[in-house]
């Protein structure tokens, strides 16, 4: 090969550079500018669902619950959002949100409504959900507790109820539904935590209580198609813990999204030195069990 020859590869060879490396800048340059547009794109989006949120779902939350419940409703306008943590506020996960919601004749009962979007594209409303009847649930639970408890569990015994802060029941359900309505189409299964706190307590005391509890929790198993159910029984030795237990303060921690800080000072149970006597667990998927 002659030297006219080899200069003439060399330069051929630079040319095939040169040109490779123009389209590569090409490619570069142009994915950079999709990916500008695209994070753009992306944050217009989330201001654009954000405002939406601001404008269109509190007024549609309270149409829903006023017709659904026949009274008015507070929302706390400050949404909180149930997808992956994205920096970006109703990010493409199509995720729902949900608000912190009190009646106003019912302020120390905080509960939570979830707006579900139609899709992550369109955020208009699919379906609001709310955890309002829990109230009622839980007082029909307690009644039935009290009914088999009293005259069994130490003069007076504490009872608290308490589940997950994100139940939310079918919205055919009502405040005059029956506790097996309640669970009859579940979406999810929620579990109920039902806690029996004393001072003091023997151990006749304890088997007698477990007995009736064991049989209370039972007939729920047998008759409801959808629920868990774990009852605690506790003896908190020390007397001024005991006495400044207050079931309806702790109950409402549970369910608040939002904590109180006027209420830093209060003594959550958890906190208290507490000896677990007996534990009774139902799951009503268990019922061949």
């Amino acid at each position: 090969m002659n030297k006219n020859s080899i200069n003439n590869m060399v330069v051929f060879m630079v040319k095939v550079l040169v040109m490779a490396g123009i389209v590569v800048g090409i490619i570069i340059f142009t994915l950079v500018i999709l990916f500008v547009k695209e994070v753009r794109d992306y944050h217009k989006r989330g201001k654009e669902k954000v405002q939406v949120i601001t404008d269109q779902y509190p007024n549609a939350i309270k149409k829903h619950l006023e017709e659904k419940y026949g009274k008015k409703f507070n929302i706390n306008p400050n949404w909180k959002n149930t997808g992956g943590g994205s920096p970006i506020p109703f990010s493409e996960d199509g995720s729902s949100i949900y608000y912190e919601v009190y009646a106003e004749d019912a302020s120390d009962f905080p509960f939570r409504v979830y707006v579900y979007p139609i899709s992550e594209k369109d955020r208009s409303i699919e379906e609001i959900r709310d955890s309002y009847c829990w109230k009622f649930l839980r007082e029909e639970l307690r009644k039935r507790f009290k009914d088999r408890l009293d005259g069994v569990l130490p003069e007076g015994y504490k009872l608290s109820i308490e589940t997950v802060g994100n139940i939310t029941f079918e919205n055919y359900v009502t405040p005059a539904s029956s506790i097996e309505e309640y669970f009859k189409s579940y979406r999810f299964q929620p579990t109920i935590y039902i806690y029996i706190y004393t001072h003091n307590s023997e151990k006749t005391v304890e088997q007698k209580s477990e007995e009736s509890a064991f049989l209370l929790l039972n007939e729920f198993k047998d008759n409801i198609d959808n629920i868990s159910m774990k009852f605690i029984y506790y003896v908190i030795e020390n007397k001024d813990d005991f006495d400044s237990i207050d079931v309806i303060r702790e109950e409402k921690k549970n369910l608040a999204v939002y904590s109180d800080d006027t209420e830093t000072s209060y003594k959550r149970i958890r906190s208290m030195e507490k000896e677990e006597k007996f534990k009774i667990e139902i799951n009503s998927n268990d019922k061949g069990n």
